[in-house]
């Protein structure tokens, strides 16, 4: 929609999306964002464990308790964050940016690209 400048929006559901252009460009800035704060936590984790060659694979449920803290609700962490934390890895592993391996029976994911840390 934004290559073909469309100014209005009109969902499926809910209310007409009168600044198109602007929604889209804060759509796509959340997603980068959200991007960026996995890899760097990821990178940070990597830091913390001492890990500095090997890859400092963490689950799902560690990634999220490290950039969330262990205060959120179970049923929103369990069937929201999670998933949308897992999908949110899997465009990174299409992106080259993060990979996983299966150590125990579960996914670990670690980073594989070098990445600036926010502190």
């Amino acid at each position: 929609m934004k290559k073909h400048a469309c100014a209005v929006g009109y969902p499926a559901h809910g209310m007409v999306v009168q600044d198109l252009e602007g929604k889209i460009e804060w759509e796509l800035a959340s997603k980068v964002k959200r991007e960026t704060r996995i890899l760097q936590t990821l990178a940070k984790l990597k830091l913390q464990t001492g890990s500095g060659r090997g890859k400092a694979s963490v689950t799902v449920q560690q990634l999220v308790s490290a950039m969330h803290g262990e205060k959120l609700d179970a049923q929103v962490r369990s069937m929201a964050v999670e998933p949308f934390t897992e999908e949110v890895l899997k465009k990174l592993s299409q992106d080259g940016k993060v990979a996983f391996e299966v150590r125990g029976g579960q996914k670990r994911w670690y980073g594989i690209q070098p990445i600036e840390i926010r502190v």
